[in-house]
């Protein structure tokens, strides 16, 4: 019996043969280059599950580099530009998690509730009180402060190195960091980190030896989320450093090959890493307040308002200073009016102002009416040897005047590229520039809390494509008669002639904090009487828009869809399936970067900070090793010899 059933098992052993028309019989150049090269992302990690062999190859970085360099159908996550994040120098693992991140995210946004793939926390080892992230997540700027509440630092956290985040470089600040902005942009010819922030300090001397005393509060422990009217005058700085990104890179290796008293030693035997690029001072009269970073002109640019009407430019590889007084329209000459917003826009050398115009008042000092808002576009004049001043006339400008009165006013971040981007992103966007021309720029998107009706307004101005007719070089008569048609140049503008407006209503008894964007915006709710900076904060939900269906030549494309009701159901506030859509968490403050999907909350008087990924990427586990792990070690350069050529071959 023990023979017989030993002679059926060789027996169907033998006859386990691959079949003719199997993949198994292809080699694994042919399967990589000729099947898989063809496949999308879903079918390849589809395939991944078939069997061992296929599992490897799925993992092998050209196949992941390749799909990355021929991704046309979405927008792909902003990554540092510098020469580490370009096909040769990047992983596979790397190139995959780009892909997945993008891939996935899009997909779950359709999702009338899109769901939180992955939460996990890491212990900031300061009070975090103002928070914003890089482009595309790789680091985390924050202000922070000890337990005290006496000393404060603006910290830069490595977000993408192995293990936890680690905090590679802090400068120490006099008081509290607010309104905090963080690019990427070229300065003193090292591709850098550049973030600009506000502080604020007492004006009179005084006052600042009674805040230490402890007769009056110190000015960091005022709110710089609510507008306030203080008792006493305050002088206002808006400040902005650089860091080069090599030296950014050096520290985040060594914090992750080292640990924590060891990185320290270490990072002390370098120079430190931020540097001083501009100061901006204003006194108590004129409060500076929404600033903002852009390269124009082939140079990076800081913007600041200065209140009530003014706009300060300052090129932050030297020059003088910049101001745009902002206009009004003849109607509009006598009310009150301040500047609530700004944002620059590199693509047409301007800056988006947002203004507020006051109604008249009634005997007991309210506006009898509410107040009009005044959309405009300046142009902006490159820098030159002395200071200039721009008294612009109101051109391209629209006016709103039902809104009713709007507080929170933000602007999305526009994700303008830097310039001389080296990175895989970069390379992909300027040979899409090249073969297609000018890629139309993000349309411009205005979000506000509207108080008093509580509700939540959205205002979208989208670009428009102009041709523009080029003279003939040289301007010769003969060319005409040669019948040679001119030159023609496209651009892109942003007429702000035609607008999209939403609104919404806020659940009763709630208060909200908007986190602008300009695809998937986010709003936190809180109960209506926490006025704190450190509210309560119930839930986070999305907005889910629905209206931006594709691009076009001439810009984007737009639907219109209404319910049953006959309310626009394009554009709608929606739920979370976990993760924060159930916070009930004392909150300091939220940072959103809707290019990887990914919600940052630090938690209130405590270092804890949350971490909610709503795109999927590939995992590791408490030893930074892959999830699952690999069957052997992929890539094998002896693997492939046929496709074992240099990235830049991929393109043709």
């Amino acid at each position: 019996m023990i023979l017989r059933g030993l002679s059926d098992f060789f027996q169907r052993l033998a006859k386990r043969t691959i079949k003719k028309n199997s993949l198994d019989r292809l080699p694994n150049d042919v399967i990589l280059e000729g099947v898989m090269s063809h496949l999308d992302i879903w079918d390849i990690l589809a395939l991944r599950q078939v069997s061992k062999r296929f599992y490897e190859l799925s993992y092998h970085a050209w196949l992941w580099k390749r799909m990355l360099l021929h991704t046309t159908d979405i927008p792909l996550p902003p990554l540092p530009p510098t020469s580490r994040h370009t096909p040769p120098r990047m992983s596979g693992i790397e190139a995959e998690a780009l892909l997945c991140r993008a891939y996935s995210l899009d997909l779950n946004w359709r999702r009338r509730s899109p769901q939180c793939f992955d939460e996990w926390e890491f212990d900031a080892f300061y009070h975090i009180v103002e928070m914003a992230p890089s482009p595309g997540g790789h680091h985390l700027v924050a202000c922070l402060t000890d337990p005290e509440y006496k000393r404060y630092s603006i910290g830069v956290y490595a977000m993408s190195i192995l293990g936890p985040p680690r905090l590679i470089a802090r400068l120490k600040t006099e008081t509290k960091a607010y309104g905090i902005r963080v690019k990427y942009a070229t300065i003193k010819g090292e591709k850098s980190l550049v973030i600009a922030f506000l502080q604020r300090e007492y004006y009179h001397a005084s006052d600042k030896y009674k805040a230490n005393k402890g007769f009056i509060p110190q000015v960091s422990e005022l709110s710089t989320y609510h507008e306030i009217d203080p008792d006493v005058k305050l002088k206002y700085q808006c400040t902005a450093v650089y860091a080069s990104l090599a030296d950014l890179e050096l520290l985040s290796d060594m914090a992750q090959t080292s640990g924590y008293a060891e990185f320290v030693a270490k990072a002390r035997r370098f120079p430190p890493p931020f540097h001083n690029l501009v100061s901006i001072r204003s006194g108590p009269d004129h409060r500076l307040v929404c600033p903002d970073l852009e390269e124009m002109f082939d140079s990076a640019y800081l913007a600041v308002a200065k209140w009530p009407r003014s706009v300060l430019l300052k090129r932050l590889d030297g020059g003088p200073l910049i101001t745009i007084v902002c206009p009004v329209a003849d109607d509009f000459v006598e009310q009150p009016h301040c500047i609530k917003a700004i944002k620059l826009l590199p693509s047409e050398n301007k800056v988006f102002v947002v203004q507020e115009l006051h109604g008249p008042a009634d005997g007991l000092g309210h506006a009898s009416i509410p107040p009009t808002y005044v959309f405009a576009t300046h142009r902006v004049i490159p820098a030159g040897d002395a200071p200039v001043l721009i008294s612009p006339q109101l051109e391209v400008h629209t006016c709103m005047n039902d809104l009713g009165h709007l507080t929170q006013i933000g602007i999305a971040d526009l994700n303008v590229p830097p310039r001389n981007d080296e990175s895989i992103v970069g390379q992909i966007l300027q040979e899409r520039t090249t073969n297609q021309g000018p890629q139309p720029p993000l349309p411009i998107c205005v979000y506000a809390y509207r108080a008093s009706d509580a509700g939540l307004v959205h205002i979208r101005f989208p670009p428009k494509r102009v041709v523009l007719q080029m003279p003939p070089t040289p301007p010769t008569p003969a060319v005409a008669i040669q019948g040679v048609e001119p030159e023609q140049m496209v651009a892109y503008t942003y007429p702000l002639g035609r607008t999209w407006t939403f609104e919404f209503d806020i659940f009763f008894n709630h208060r909200i904090r908007i986190l602008p964007a300009i695809v998937r915006p986010l709003i936190c709710l809180s109960p209506w009487d926490d006025i704190s900076d450190t509210p309560l904060v119930t839930a986070i939900r999305p907005v889910i828009d629905r209206s931006i269906v594709g691009r076009a030549d001439d810009g984007y494309v737009y639907q219109d869809e209404l319910d049953g009701e006959g309310r626009d159901a394009t554009v709608y506030v929606g739920h979370f399936q976990g993760g924060p859509g159930d916070l009930n968490t004392h909150v300091s403050t939220c940072a959103w970067d809707e290019t990887i999907g990914r919600l940052i909350v630090a938690e209130a008087k405590s270092g804890l900070v949350r971490v909610y990924d709503f795109a999927s990427a590939p995992k590791f586990d408490d030893e930074d090793q892959l999830l699952p792990v690999p069957l052997r070690s992929i890539p094998d350069p002896t693997l492939l010899p046929s496709v074992g050529e240099d990235i830049a071959s991929m393109r043709s």
